[in-house]
């Protein structure tokens, strides 16, 4: 054998060779493309059967939250009406009432308090279940509590032979019995005569004691509309997806529906995994079955595949094909081997394959010579060339490594590819060395320009100026100018570039210019965002001045100072010599810096403008909170004052003295000068500082009945007669006036004017306050607070003055006031009660009462946290509550509460903390209105709406189903 090939020829060899070499790389290829494609088709039916369920289970999902959220949903509609419906009481009579058990159907007579709801009878009646039956379309039951259980008392569920199941009672020993006696609400599936159900039940409390519960049902295998949509699925041929319970009876089946199946090993498999793939032989064919566990209702939604249709079919047509792809291929080599392998085109090739193997070692070679005119000379005659394209090729690299990049070299003929590519690696080599040149200019320009934007300056102008003048400076120009918009939020029409800079012959100049949007080259420039290098300028466009003379400008380069396609002003540059692309490069990447500091320092500057308006907005509101509650404790202050007037005249005489005396130490207690002059300009009132004053300013002694002009210098007489004067008309008003201090310093007095009137309304007087504001002109945010505090305490005296004058009328007037809001509170829909600083309950009005569902007298001395739930009296914000309002601020808010028998309502409320004369908070009032029926009916809109979404999405899915089964079927 050994003999037998070496007598073949190297042509024969050559061919065997390849043939056999072709064979093993074909049929090993063959066997990796079909293992690796079987199991590419097992993963991608898995991956695609994982996806289908999963769809399946989302489907089937979303249809059981929605039925448990619409039980939900109709327990709190069923608690509303409830509630509405009127006060729920137990009474001492009972009646009496045949029992069942649900479970056992063992029968038992009992005896049942008599309850009733809004005066109407429980027991017995249907007003109220069949009411919630019609809105929800649920099944409704009230049960009442028992030694057994809890029975039902009124429902709408009935025995198959149409009976309502009144009497019908669930044992203590029940989980859904165990679970309402700790006062736990209970969602769970019940059967109800072969029928599943989805129920929901909450404890009905009574005196803190769980009394019976509200339970809610609906059908739970209301599949109609699952079965519709997975009866229209299909996969490969004979696939379908199916429902089955956990024991194995199939829900939704193509046609075992309602039947048990029979394969006790598939049944095992599913209840050991919660998903994955069974395969079993049935008919003499493999099936796959696809399943997943859906847990809270015990459900198994799986899908059933043939392993032939989507695994074999395809492997098969892969194996013919494979077999055509192997003999074609087979057959086109060996042929094509054995017309190109000639034993006349060995040995000149061998030469050749030397020749070329020195010049691939990079040896010199001698030329060939071949006298032949076929192929094989002319593949002689192109060695030849190479040898001496190659020798060129030598000189040539060995000058450009020399550093001679001026070296000349013919390539050889118009396609000599190295050639070219020697000349154009030439090129390049000189391209990048002039490349690294621009850009370490571009980088140390650009890199001073940075150290220069980072710097702090005063204001803009300063830093305009600093910028020009290094940009003028690294360009070469001899004169530039920096254009700003003055404010983008204005209008069109009132928008203008203001120069903010100007730079001519180093002398720095402030120039008054604006150019308006689209105005000459400037304002165009700015509109079109691009920059305009113009080298013939129009005649006297720009002159050039200096001490030898003037000339025109060669070159007017105007770039934009743009940043994020934001154009904020332009840069305008002129120079004797027209100006380079590498200088004009550097202009706009300096004009993109520019642009993009300035828009940061206007950004910056318009959020700390904005943050000073919404402060300013902040102080206002609570400005007006403090007013409100001013108003509120003067309504609780006036309150005791005609409480006290009721019982003894003598209280509001002492009271109006003690006030006076109070009024007296007050005004005496302050540093302001406090004076009060009747329409003569007598004094009726001074305090120590006024006295103090007029004596250490101009030497004279105050009292009551002189003549305040008097008092004064001449200077001061004129102008604070003219400030009485106005004071008299009617005028309330303020000034501020210097004053020398003996000690020969000035200090700054605000005198504020304040006219006193009569019970006509007309003026009667002036009460004058002053205050030394020296420290207040100095600092400015003092002077805001001081005066504010001024303004309040002149408002606070005057009421003060006139309380004293109109003492008992302003009390009377009050007292019918305060009666009159009182009733209009207690007959209107506000909820209304009094509480001390501990949360214990004082007072509260008929509407409280109702609503709550208690008589006043259970009310009384209450504490507040029995009207919450557990939940919300852990909560922090519950603590917070009380919190804030010991320390005396209002709340307001949404509040979530509970009645009587811990049903939940929804408030809107204020809680108002009342003080006493020492500023401490001694009870707090609150007042509410009932939002539950609004809660509610958004809660039943939001779901809705949720019930919507999900069907639109369904609609998607399988509008994206159906296009995505056409399209295979179309493959």
């Amino acid at each position: 054998m050994k003999r037998f090939f070496a007598n073949l020829s190297l042509n024969t060899k050559f061919v065997l060779f390849t043939i056999s070499t072709l064979l093993i790389i074909f049929l090993g290829l063959a066997v990796y493309i079909y293992e690796y494609q079987q199991g590419y088709y097992e993963q991608r039916t898995d991956a695609e059967m994982y996806q289908h369920l999963d769809d399946l289970s989302r489907l089937v999902k979303l249809e059981f939250r929605y039925r448990e959220e619409i039980v939900k949903r109709s327990m709190d509609v069923f608690r509303f009406h409830m509630q509405q419906a009127g006060r729920f009481q137990e009474l001492k009579e009972t009646l009496p009432l045949a029992l069942t058990n649900e479970q056992t159907q063992a029968k038992t007579l009992v005896n049942l308090p008599r309850w009733e709801i809004g005066g109407q009878q429980v027991q017995g009646s249907i007003a109220i279940v069949d009411s919630i039956h019609n809105l929800t379309g649920a099944e409704i039951s009230i049960y009442q509590k028992t030694k057994l259980g809890f029975v039902r008392i009124s429902t709408t569920e009935r025995t198959p032979d149409g009976k309502r199941m009144e009497g019908y009672y669930l044992p203590s020993e029940s989980p859904i019995a165990l679970n309402i006696e700790q006062g736990k609400s209970y969602l769970t599936r019940v059967k109800r005569f072969d029928e599943w159900y989805i129920a929901y039940y909450q404890p009905l409390v009574l005196f803190d004691e769980v009394k019976g519960m509200l339970a809610v049902a609906l059908p739970e295998k209301d599949l109609s509309y699952l079965r519709q949509e997975l009866k229209s699925i299909q996969y490969f041929n004979t696939g379908y997806p199916f429902v089955m319970t956990y024991d194995g009876e199939y829900i939704v089946h193509p046609y075992a529906e309602s039947k048990q199946e029979k394969d006790l090993n598939f049944l095992e498999f599913v209840q050991q995994k919660e998903r994955g793939r069974y395969s079993r032989e049935q008919n003499g064919m493999e099936q796959l079955l696809y399943f997943s566990y859906y847990d809270p209702y015990n459900l198994v939604i799986g899908a059933y595949i043939d392993r032939a249709e989507a695994i074999e079919l395809p492997l098969k047509d892969l194996r013919r094909s494979l077999g055509v792809s192997f003999l074609l291929a087979l057959i086109i080599g060996s042929v094509g081997i054995s017309l190109l392998v000639r034993d006349n085109i060995l040995k000149p090739i061998q030469r050749l394959a030397d020749v070329i193997s020195d010049l691939a070692l990079g040896r010199p070679a001698e030329s060939v010579s071949f006298h032949q005119n076929d192929e094989i000379g002319a593949i002689a005659n192109s060695a030849n060339r190479l040898i001496q394209g190659f020798n060129r090729y030598s000189r040539f690299a060995q000058e450009i490594e020399k550093g001679n990049l001026d070296a000349s070299f013919t390539p050889l003929s118009d396609e000599d590819i190295l050639g070219k590519a020697l000349l154009d690696m030439r090129d390049s080599i000189k391209e990048a060395n002039q490349r690294k040149q621009k850009e370490e200019w571009m980088n140390e320009h650009l890199n001073h320009f940075n150290e220069v934007l980072r710097q702090q300056f005063e204001n803009i102008e300063d830093f305009a100026s600093r910028l020009l003048a290094e940009v003028v400076h690294e360009l070469g120009a001899i004169q530039g100018g920096m254009f700003l918009l003055n404010d983008e939020t204005l209008p069109v029409e009132q928008q203008k570039l203001e120069m903010v800079a100007c730079y001519a012959y180093n002398r720095h100049k402030r120039l008054q210019r604006e150019v308006r949007p689209g105005e000459g080259l400037v304002g165009q420039v700015y509109l079109e965002g691009d920059t305009v290098n113009l080298r013939e300028i129009p005649e006297n466009y720009l002159l050039l001045s200096s001490g030898w003379g003037e000339t025109e400008a060669r070159n007017i380069l105007i770039v934009p100072l743009k940043t994020n396609d934001i154009t904020i002003g332009v840069l305008e540059l002129a120079s004797l010599t027209p100006f380079s692309e590498e200088q004009i490069a550097l202009a706009e990447k300096v004009a993109q810096s520019i642009a993009a500091t300035f828009f940061t320092v206007k950004n910056t500057t318009r959020t700390q403008k904005l943050l000073q308006e919404q402060q300013e907005l902040t102080e206002q509101l609570r400005a007006q909170e403090e007013e409100m509650r001013q108003n509120l404790e003067e309504l609780q202050a006036t309150q005791e004052e005609m409480e006290r007037s009721q019982k003894q005249l003598q209280v509001i005489v002492s009271e109006a003295q003690r006030k006076e005396e109070l009024l007296s130490s007050l005004i005496n207690n302050t540093q302001d000068l406090i004076v009060a002059i009747d329409d003569k300009y007598t004094i009726t009132i001074f305090n120590k500082a006024a006295k103090d004053w007029f004596f250490e300013q101009n030497g004279v002694h105050l009292s009551n009945g002189a003549n305040v002009i008097n008092m004064l210098t001449v200077e001061q007489s004129e102008k604070f007669k003219e400030y009485f004067d106005r004071a008299l008309l009617g005028e309330r008003f303020s000034e501020t006036e210097p004053i020398q201090t003996p000690a020969g310093t000035t200090e700054y007095w605000e005198y504020t004017f304040n006219p006193i009137k009569s019970k006509d309304d007309k003026p009667a007087g002036v009460s004058m306050f002053a205050r030394n504001i020296t420290e207040k002109v100095l600092q400015e945010q003092e002077l805001k607070e001081t005066n504010r505090t001024i303004i309040e305490k002149d408002r606070e005296l005057q009421r003060r003055l006139e309380e004293l004058t109109q003492a008992q009328q302003a009390i009377k007037e009050k007292q019918e006031e305060l009666e009159a809001k009182e009733a209009a509170i207690d007959s209107s829909a506000i909820a209304k009660i009094e509480m001390d600083i501990e949360g214990n309950i004082l007072e509260a009005n008929q509407t409280f009462c109702n609503l709550f569902q208690y008589e006043k007298e259970e009310l009384l001395h209450m504490h507040h946290n029995k009207l919450v739930d557990a939940e919300t009296q852990n909560s922090i914000e519950y603590l917070n509550l009380w919190r804030n309002l010991r320390k005396g601020i209002s709340q307001h808010g949404q509040y979530k509460r509970i009645t009587r028998y811990g049903e939940p309502i929804y408030l809107i409320s204020t809680y108002i903390p009342v003080k006493n004369e020492a500023g401490k908070v001694e009870r707090i009032v609150q007042m509410a209105m009932d939002i539950t029926a609004f809660v509610l009916r958004e809660e039943v809109y939001e779901m809705r709406i949720a019930r919507l979404q999900e069907d639109l999405e369904h609609c998607r899915e399988e509008k994206n189903a159906t296009n995505d089964k056409n399209k295979r079927d179309k493959e």
